[in-house]
């Protein structure tokens, strides 16, 4: 018998998704990862910010969503009465900043597969983005309730899929350990749910697994390294206790809903052949609507919180009660489960995995390699080493052990060799340490606190205004030579240059002179929110790009601030009209709008004058294709399409955008 689900997104990524969002929720600052394995979680915690702080959205009351979205008397659509959709950038979390970052794990292997992994990933990063703070990485290797000096003041620990993993003595340790030692702000779990296993079949004598190798009940579970598996009620009584022992506020979740293989002719209603795979794909039933709440989710997880310092005296008193501990940390003990005999029903060991990250996808329509996925015999506490889709870069490799230490491999004689810090003296056996500098100037770095941790220190005010001009002067030649958004209207052509807010701001060379901080980029162009009364004047007038299909009354642009003189911030709002109107494609509006830094100064003329002499130069026919280089030199792109040959020198007569 095989599992009836699958999970799409994997369920260790939902898993991790659930961790990174939870860490980027709280800003953490440094983080240990227990049972790193060969460091997936580690990889995605190295990624440089893309910057440092959260645009200023209370600086812009005009910006500010509403609380709730309003609604018009007869009408059936929600109106909002925000100028930007919710899911603009600026609302966006602010992203994971580490200075520091901790792997554990017990197994030398994955972790030499980490160091190999993660000092290629390393490399990779440098040549991906700026990074605005240095990072420490290390990797340890020992037991997690082996108590470690070094963790004593981090802010964060993560601990996914791992305690299934503990017997009963250090499981006992754990939670004194994690909680009462090293006493971090937050402590994220996850483990499995028992429970979720009744989706893979209810008989226990023909569901595949693994039978309780410990003898103390009859269940069943997904790996053959599990000494337990939580129902959701053990586990909030196992959170629970912690949470009163030591002093933290837990709050209980589920994460990972599987898909249902239901067959087409048996959905409910039934999806007509002539609709295709890709409508029955999308229709079919995810475990989260499941009517009974442990059904839902494969994974439970616990996001513990400290109590504020009034409280952790309190809660490190109670640590020192021995009694508080004694006999009660085992899932299994007679605190949480009364010990049946039960004969062990029979494994089928083919599909050992099935339950784990990767559900096999045996018998889902086109899926071509699904009856091999996830039979590869996983490694306990060891994570995917599969790329995370949410990040641009390379994600580590697990290399072949054997190979790196027979063959010269000039890639990792190459790797970085440890440069962080000295580590005191600790339980654990430190296995690699690395330290990523700052990547901007030395000029721009300051060092703090004992551990020299450098972070980013954004140019003068002039300076951050010269590099914004010329990112602005090259957007709108771009502009005004292809036509695209970022070139003003017929009105503003030669008087003010528009571009999006984030087309300036996603530029590596402004990021680094800001020093990574959205804020200082306002500060230097002296940006403060615009007066309601010159809110209310602008809302019509508008020299912002606009659709070649609207109209005056199509489009409202709102200037959301201003420094008095040079500089605007304006929200431009576009009603598009859906021309087609049949009865096949009924007319429809969709409102677009978006956050435009205008620019206007008499720099403006001149770049446009440099614009105009350009064109004289360009055959015709390559102008009207577009054809032209605005990288600050001419230069014709694609000659040879052209009928009109260029001069030989044509070079010299490319002009200067200075």
């Amino acid at each position: 018998m095989v599992a009836k689900i699958y999970f799409d997104p994997p369920l260790w990524l939902q898993r991790q998704s659930w961790v990174l969002g939870k860490l980027r929720q709280e800003r953490s600052d440094s983080v240990v990862d227990v049972g790193c394995s060969n460091g997936v979680l580690l990889s995605a915690l190295m990624q440089p910010a893309f910057q440092l702080d959260q645009f200023p959205i209370q600086r812009f009351p005009a910006l500010i969503r509403p609380s709730k979205p309003s609604r018009k008397e007869g009408a059936d659509d929600v109106i909002s009465d925000a100028l930007l959709s919710s899911r603009h950038w600026i609302y966006s979390p602010n992203d994971i900043v580490l200075s520091r970052l901790i792997g554990i794990d017990v197994e030398r292997k994955v972790l030499e597969n980490a160091k190999a992994s993660l000092s290629a990933h390393g490399l990779a990063l440098a040549k991906n983005r700026p990074r605005w703070k240095s990072l420490d990485v290390r990797l340890f290797q020992g037991p997690v309730e082996t108590e470690n000096e070094t963790l004593d003041d981090y802010d964060a620990f993560v601990a996914t899929e791992i305690i299934e993993h503990l017997d009963e003595p250090a499981l006992q340790q754990f939670a004194p350990t994690v909680f009462g030692k090293y006493r971090p702000r937050i402590v994220l779990v996850t483990t499995p749910n028992y429970c979720f296993n009744d989706n893979f079949g209810q008989d226990l004598k023909t569901r595949p697994g693994f039978p309780d190798p410990t003898g103390r009940t009859d269940r069943v579970f997904r790996h053959e390294d599990h000494k337990f598996e939580f129902t959701p009620a053990e586990f909030k009584q196992w959170c629970d206790t912690i949470a009163d022992d030591f002093g933290y506020e837990v709050h209980i979740e589920g994460v990972g809903s599987g898909i249902y293989r239901v067959p087409k002719d048996q959905m409910d209603p039934p999806v007509p052949a002539e609709q295709g795979a890709k409508i029955w794909h999308a229709s079919r039933p995810r475990t989260n609507s499941h009517a009974d709440e442990k059904l839902r989710y494969a994974t439970q997880s616990a996001f513990f919180v400290r109590h504020s310092a009034n409280d952790i005296a309190a809660g490190r008193r109670q640590q020192n009660d021995d009694s508080a501990h004694n006999g009660s940390s085992h899932p299994f003990s007679d605190r949480f489960l009364q010990s049946r005999s039960v004969p062990k029903p029979p494994v089928e060991t083919r599909v050992h995995d099935i339950f784990d990250e990767a559900i096999s996808r045996e018998g889902d329509e086109n899926e071509e390699d699904g009856g091999e996925r996830g039979r590869s015999g996983r490694r306990a506490r060891s994570r995917r080493t599969e790329n995370l889709p949410f990040l641009s870069i390379p994600s580590p490799q697990t290399p072949v052990l054997s190979s790196l230490s027979t063959v010269p491999n000039p890639i990792v004689a190459d790797l970085p060799q440890s440069s962080a810090p000295p580590t005191p003296f600790t339980g654990h056996q430190l296995v690699w340490s690395h330290r990523y500098d700052c990547s901007l100037p030395s000029a721009q770095v300051a060092e703090a606190s004992k551990r020299k941790i450098q972070t980013a220190e954004p140019l003068s005010a002039d300076e951050i205004l010269v590099t914004t001009v010329e990112k602005q002067r090259q957007l709108y030649v771009r502009g005004q030579w292809h036509g695209d958004d970022g070139a003003s209207s017929e009105a503003g052509i030669g008087k003010e240059a528009v571009a999006k807010l984030w087309d300036v701001w996603s530029d590596d060379e402004v990021r680094a002179a800001c020093g990574g901080r959205v804020a200082v980029l306002l500060d230097a162009l002296r940006l403060v929110a615009a007066e309601s009364e010159a809110v209310q004047a602008t809302a019509v007038a508008s020299g912002l790009p606009t659709s070649p299909h609207s109209s005056a009354a199509d489009r409202q642009s709102t200037v959301v601030g201003s420094d008095g003189t040079h500089w605007d911030l304006r929200v431009q709002t576009v009603r598009h009209n859906n021309v087609s109107n049949t009865a096949s494609s009924p007319a429809h509006d969709f409102v677009e709008s978006d956050l435009f830094l205008v620019y206007t100064h008499p720099d403006v003329a001149r770049w446009q004058a440099s614009i105009d002499e350009a064109r004289k130069w360009v055959p015709h026919d390559m102008a009207a294709s577009s054809r032209w280089s605005s990288n600050g030199r001419g230069s014709i792109s694609d000659a040879a399409a052209s009928p009109v040959q260029p001069m030989k020198n044509a070079s010299s007569l490319n002009p200067s955008w200075d």
